[in-house]
């Protein structure tokens, strides 16, 4: 089962620090998404300031979330976000082979 984000802490440089539920930590660098359609709104920095838990994942006030799901049976990830009307699929990333390529791509 992958781990569940337990805590989340902002950052002004528009990272998250993340606790998951196994009490491994990170950083998530969330840059890539500013100009990216529902994400938009994150570039106000006391707007992005305003995270929280809902569920297992991270989300905004104004329904901007970021999800990530894992494949049981393949070493795929869907990165992915919700808006109140859309689904946004950011990245369908291999997890063994540079897991982040697609992040440039947003740029």
């Amino acid at each position: 089962m992958n781990p569940r984000v337990k805590s989340v802490k902002p950052f002004c440089d528009y990272q998250l620090l993340l606790e998951f539920t196994n009490d491994e930590v990170g950083i998530y660098d969330c840059k890539y998404l500013l100009d990216f359609g529902v994400f938009k709104e994150l570039q106000d920095i006391n707007y992005f300031k305003q995270v929280s838990i809902v569920g297992d994942t991270v989300a905004w006030i104004n329904d901007q979330d970021i999800h990530r799901c894992l494949f049981k049976r393949f070493p795929y990830s869907v990165i992915y976000g919700i808006d109140v009307e859309n689904i946004v699929i950011i990245a369908i990333a291999h997890q063994h082979r540079k897991p982040d390529y697609w992040q440039n791509r947003l740029n």
